[in-house]
């Protein structure tokens, strides 16, 4: 191909390229109105620019050869200022498009331009070492040429997909925690990018090796940044789980004590209207019928648990209320005492989410399979809980030793149970969540 026709063809399939690995990254984040409209006119306005600059750049490079400038030097210096103005549009066009925070898009596109990066630089390798099959040059165009660079690029592409697109997918709130490290990142990939451009545009016949070794240099780097991204995204995520869990902590903590001062008022109204009931019908003042059903009636508020400890009698107590109003059988063995140990906020979180789970998934089962049942048990100095539930059709998908929320968001849904382990851990016990025959088992072991 002609000279023109090579520069414009080598921005078109820089954008081309960068556009779709901003799409492997960016399928999650929030649109803007419009965004199909937005998503067009910054698609065909970058390729219209890039495909301008392509040729206004062999224009302006003929220019200053003839005005005295080295081809050596003018090709590098113009090929490096047109890619990063091209990159920087591509990030506004990102901004026009999405309305994530503006770390959380930056990270992004560094994620996009390393694997977009990537990519070329393994497809020039390929060019360098079988120059019959290199497809931008000024050689004619072959169609092995077309196919072997096509084919290098999605491989990459779905390698990419497969390995890192999902993870920072799912964390698009958490994915850019650190604005400082998120620059870091960008610096460090453009100015790979920088030199790694302006070596490959000025490269001879006698500097192949030299060129190779460059461009592996660079592979690496970007690997490097995608690897540094995916371990950034991992540990946002780790901090918003621990930030999750200590709010519910908090909230279970004033949930227990409303609970509990709620529990007590209950119980003590309760415990009145008995002792006037029984005056009542030995009085023979009232129908007998009618203070029977007043007594169902008490029955049904009066705490029935007496485990000997107060914070898990107040739990079992609130969740029972919920379990006879929704026809679900809840059952309890347990020694509360062996908790004395515990916080009373710890046990009321530990067993309050643990029951809250299994309620949640018997209310889709019929009526009789809508038993839980929980037990306390201890042997010399370790503690067994159990919370055992009826469970029909395929077992969950575990991870981590837990099961995976089958709700839709997984970012903000799936922490009971992981704040059930938390605080397990707290006191150096340990979790363990299995589906035995037709149930489903939560097993907790805590050291006294």
């Amino acid at each position: 191909m002609s000279v023109p026709v090579m520069m414009i063809t080598m921005r078109l399939a820089f954008v081309f390229w960068l556009i779709l690995a901003y799409a492997l990254f960016m399928r999650r984040f929030a649109r803007r109105h419009f965004f199909v409209l937005r998503v067009s006119t910054s698609v065909v306005g970058l390729l219209g620019i890039s495909a301008l600059l392509g040729y206004v750049g062999y224009l302006l490079l003929n220019y200053l050869v003839k005005n005295g400038m080295s081809n050596e030097l003018a090709y590098p210096i113009l090929n490096v200022v047109v890619h990063v103005f091209l990159f920087a549009l591509s990030i506004g066009a990102v901004f026009l498009c999405f309305k994530e925070k503006p770390v959380t898009l930056i990270f992004g596109c560094i994620a996009g331009y390393a694997l977009q990066n990537i990519a070329v630089m393994t497809s020039n390798i390929i060019g360098v070492l079988l120059p019959q099959y290199k497809f931008i040059s000024l050689s004619p165009v072959t169609w092995q040429g077309v196919l072997i660079w096509l084919a290098c690029h999605t491989v990459i592409y779905a390698l990419a997909y497969l390995l890192l697109a999902g993870a920072i997918r799912d964390s698009v709130e958490v994915a850019a925690y650190s604005s400082s490290s998120t620059m870091i990142l960008l610096s460090v990939v453009i100015g790979v990018a920088v030199v790694a451009r302006a070596w490959s545009s000025s490269y001879s016949s006698e500097s192949t090796t030299m060129f190779v070794i460059m461009s592996i240099c660079n592979i690496c780097c970007c690997i490097l940044v995608l690897f540094m991204q995916f371990m950034l995204t991992r540990e946002a995520m780790r901090r918003q789980e621990d930030e999750t869990i200590r709010h519910m902590s908090e909230m279970k903590l004033k949930q227990y004590e409303f609970t509990k001062e709620n529990m007590d008022i209950i119980n003590l109204k309760c415990h009145d209207l008995k002792h006037q009931l029984l005056r009542l019908e030995r009085e023979k003042n009232i129908d007998e019928g009618y203070i029977e059903e007043l007594k169902r009636s008490v029955s049904f508020y009066d705490s029935v648990f007496d485990t000997g400890n107060a914070a898990l009698d107040t739990v079992l107590s609130d969740k029972n209320l919920y379990c006879v109003k929704n026809k679900i059988q809840l059952s309890a063995v347990a020694d509360g005492k062996k908790l004395d140990f515990m916080d009373d906020a710890d046990i009321y979180s530990l067993f309050g989410n643990a029951i809250d789970n299994a309620i949640e998934y018997v209310m889709t089962l019929e009526e009789e399979k809508r038993v839980i049942k929980l037990s306390v048990t201890a042997t010399g100095n370790l503690i067994g809980i159990a919370v055992k539930n009826y469970y029909e059709g395929e077992p969950p998908v575990f991870e981590g030793g837990l099961p995976v929320t089958t709700k839709g968001d997984k970012t903000r849904h799936g922490f009971g149970m992981k704040s059930i382990k938390s605080v397990a851990t707290k006191y150096g016990g340990t979790f363990d969540a299995v589906v035995d025959d037709d149930s489903f088992v939560v097993s907790i072991l805590l050291g006294i």
